[in-house]
């Protein structure tokens, strides 16, 4: 008699890089993915008062978090994408006010580890976000202490185009 699991789970370690440089360890708990999507409601009319009766789509919005563990250069040049220096060091600097945040996204790319149920079940091993950013609303927290810094971070991700759509991610490495 075969045995088969109850559900469909997909647990894994994913690797993270942004800007094309590995982002280090993160919590257990890994990377979050939030969706939210945009709507105006039809409502305010003479039959139904306020009640919501219909609705117009008007796009999603997208946002991947994490906490992540290291204090490495990828992840000073996360925490502070809009300095010049190179390579980006949080050093406290203001500049570039007024620049688009477009001027400072990069690609966001999880990895799932080979062989993990992640790598398995998902379309593919891959999620590809080609335009991330520190999300604006994100409050930056890191330790002063003596135990290792749990700084949790959330990217927004961009609308951008792939060459034939308009896409927030997408499965697997763009060719």
């Amino acid at each position: 008699m075969a045995v088969t699991a109850l559900g469909v789970f997909r647990p894994g370690v994913h690797a993270a890089t942004w800007n094309a440089v590995a982002l280090g360890l993160t919590t257990s708990d890994g990377w979050r993915a939030r969706v939210r999507r945009h709507a105006i409601g039809i409502n305010n009319t003479n039959a139904y008062g306020d009640v919501k009766i219909d609705g117009i789509h008007r796009g999603f919005n997208m946002s991947l978090s994490t906490v992540l563990k290291e204090w490495n250069a990828a992840v000073q040049a996360a925490m502070y994408p809009v300095v010049s220096a190179t390579p980006a060091v949080f050093n406290g600097l203001i500049e570039h006010v007024g620049y688009r945040d477009s001027d400072f996204w990069h690609p966001l790319i999880l990895t799932a580890e080979a062989g993990s149920p992640a790598a398995l079940v998902q379309p593919d091993p891959v999620f590809f976000a080609g335009a991330a950013l520190l999300a604006p609303d994100n409050d930056l927290e890191f330790l002063f202490g003596p135990v290792e810094g749990d700084m949790p971070i959330m990217f927004d991700l961009y609308a951008y185009s792939d060459g034939s759509s308009t896409r927030l991610f997408e499965w697997g490495t763009p060719a």
